[in-house]
């Protein structure tokens, strides 16, 4: 028996990973160090129930993120500082609580950020990250439904086999 909660979890990191790793080169130093901690943090911390960030902190940090690349914003200069601002917004809720509202805002800052990776770049891994994450984020929807449903919902293997196909 495997916990819904526990995949989405999952399923919310392989998430960000599929849509941030086309951009990953193309983000400032200090959000490439911060996304990369912060995914692994996230991480660990789903696997251990650990302590995550607080709603508000986690609010006044997005505020401080948002505002600072709203800054460096000019005509010239908007995907770069808008493709950065999207992944730590991300990142930021990667390490707070999974309900399943803020696992849809995963899901959407995700398609953000692949999106916005193709004002950068758009190559064939490009369309293999599309394909991917139009495949995981479907399956999160769905799981999502269940989980609202009932948080603590277990499902046996043949539940699991079923529900894939």
């Amino acid at each position: 028996m495997m916990a819904v909660e526990k995949i989405l979890q999952l399923l919310a990191t392989l998430v960000a990973l599929v849509s941030v790793a086309p951009t990953f080169f193309f983000l400032y130093l200090p959000v490439q160090v911060l996304i990369s901690c912060l995914l692994l943090v996230g991480f660990i911390i789903d696997r251990r129930n650990g302590r995550r960030l607080p709603p508000l902190p986690a609010t006044l940090l997005s505020f401080v993120f948002f505002f600072f690349y709203l800054a460096q914003m000019s005509r010239s200069n908007i995907v770069e500082p808008l493709v950065n601002m999207l992944v730590l917004l991300l990142a930021v809720r990667l390490v707070t609580e999974k309900s399943g509202r803020n696992l849809l805002q995963i899901f959407v800052l995700s398609t953000f950020v692949l999106a916005a990776s193709s004002l950068l770049s758009l190559s064939a891994g490009y369309l293999a990250s599309l394909i991917l994450l139009v495949v995981l984020v479907t399956f999160g929807l769905l799981l999502t439904s269940f989980y609202a449903t009932d948080s603590s919902l277990r499902l046996n293997r043949k539940q699991w086999q079923s529900l894939l196909r």
